[in-house]
This record gives structure tokens, sequence and C-alpha cells, in this order.
């Protein structure tokens, strides 16, 4: 007989009826918030608020790479910093997130997605991200099961290659920073759904569940791709979000062969090769 399920993060805590802070969602952006308001601000009086479990929407669904080659002055430095968390955020946690760096390879099928892809090489590159363009043949050398023949529907001009992008393990994000919360003092509470938020005088006072009522000043709605619904079901606020659905293809085992991950836009396309 196997003894009573545990979960990394300790004991079933009991709801509250008021907390300083309530966070609707057991994801990825939720537990960090959770644990960077205990960890980094004091804020310890704070709920998070699971439908179903930790990580059941996209952040256990998801492909899993990170990544600071976007392409804008904006987003390049933060997702800089966000790339570069992850070793310490390993550490801090006291938690193997199984973060690789092997490297992102972003394919090129045309000259003008080439000069395209100069200038996001540039705009990294000015922000201190390393970034390569390079040519079909480097890319072949890299990946030896690409094709880079000119018989195909888009042949491979080249590519950008970001050494430090890689993946990160999913689910193993989503344990250790809802360890490293309840390690602070938040309360995480799944299989608890939000069923309204209280306002009084444009002001959040509350939020109600299915396992009672919560007196709160503070709510944050970070719900994912059901954050757009629940903001305008219960506070009638409509957000400029539009959930799509990807899907995502798992192989049976094979034998290493990609070492990079490497994405087409023009393909739709990613992959990347997992440990198991």
């Amino acid at each position: 007989m196997f003894g009573k399920y545990k979960p990394l993060w300790g004991k079933k805590p009991s709801l509250k009826s008021n907390y300083d802070a309530v966070i609707i969602g057991g994801g990825l952006h939720g537990l960090a918030a959770a644990y960077f308001l205990a960890q980094q601000h004091g804020m310890h009086n704070v709920a998070v608020i699971e439908k179903r479990y930790l990580g059941f929407g996209g952040s256990g669904r998801n492909t899993a790479i990170v990544r600071a080659n976007q392409r804008t002055q904006e987003n390049v430095p933060l997702y800089k910093e966000a790339l570069e968390l992850w070793p310490v955020l390993t550490k801090e946690l006291d938690y193997n997130l199984m973060f690789f760096n092997c490297g992102n390879l972003n394919l090129m099928h045309s000259e003008a997605a080439m000069n395209a892809a100069r200038m996001n090489v540039s705009t990294a590159q000015f922000h201190g991200v390393e970034s390569h363009l390079i040519d079909a043949k480097q890319c072949k050398e890299m990946v030896p099961a690409l094709n880079i023949s000119e018989d195909i529907t888009y042949p491979i001009f080249g590519a950008m290659y970001h050494p430090p992008g890689g993946i990160v393990r999913h689910d193993a994000a989503v344990w250790g920073l809802a360890k490293g919360a309840a390690k602070h003092g938040v309360h995480i509470h799944q299989q608890t759904e939000v069923t309204g938020i209280g306002v009084e005088k444009n002001k959040i006072v509350s939020v109600e569940t299915d396992k009672g009522k919560i007196k709160t000043p503070r709510v944050l709605n970070a719900a994912g791709g059901y954050s757009a619904a629940i903001s305008y079901a219960m506070l009638g606020i409509k957000l400029p979000i539009s959930v799509l659905t990807i899907q995502a293809m798992v192989s049976q085992p094979l034998k290493p062969i990609l070492n990079h991950v490497v994405s087409s836009g023009t393909y739709h396309c990613y992959a990347n090769q997992t440990l198991k």
C-alpha cells in the first residue's frame, strides 16, 4: 500500500476568511506572482485559488521553450532578464527546473525573411543578447537531420541562432514555484473554484469561492486562457485577449537527433527533443 499523498508544497491549508491578496489561477504566472510577493515584498498572507490542479492549463500543456530573441526593443530586455532568471530560481527554490540552454535555431525560408532576421539579430546584439545569422550550410552542420535541398516546399535560406535559449521543464517550474511560495507562507488551494468577485464603490472587497467567501482588497486574474471569461463574467470587463488553440505532437522515443530547438515561422512549427 502506498502512503497518504503529500504535496511537495506541504500540507493542505485551511481556507481563511481574509487574505491581503487573492490570485486566481495556479499556473506559472499565478505562482510566480505569489512567490515574488512573499519572497521579495514580504506579503505572506496570500492565497492562490486553482479550480482544478496546479499547472492544469497552459502551464502544463506547452512546449517548454524559453528564449530572448523577440524582435522589439521593449521585449528583448524583458525576455533577457527572464532567461537569466531560470538558473537563479533553480538555486533559490532548491529545486531542479531542468533548464537546458541548448540554443534556438529559427529557420528562414526567403531573402525577405533573412533581411528581417538581420534586424532581429542586430536588435538582440544591441541589448547584449547573443544572436547570430547563419546560412543553410551552417544550419545543416548544427542539425544534420535538416533538409537543405531546394526541391522542398519552402527551402531553408539560413537561420537566426540564439545560443542562450533552450527549454525548461514546465511542470518542474510549476512545482518549484509552488514549493517556494508555500515556504514563504502562501496558501495554495487546489480544487477550489472562484464563483464571483465582490466590488463596492469601484473597489475589490471580496472573492466568492465554492468553499466560502474571502475578504480581500486585491485580486490578480492569472487564469491564462480563462482570464478573459472570468473578467467579463464577474466584473463586466472585456480584456483584449483571444484564445487560439495550437497543437502539440509527441513522437515515440527516438535516439538523440536534435541538439537545439528548431523552429520555422513559415511552416508554423517548432520542435525540440526532451530528456524523455
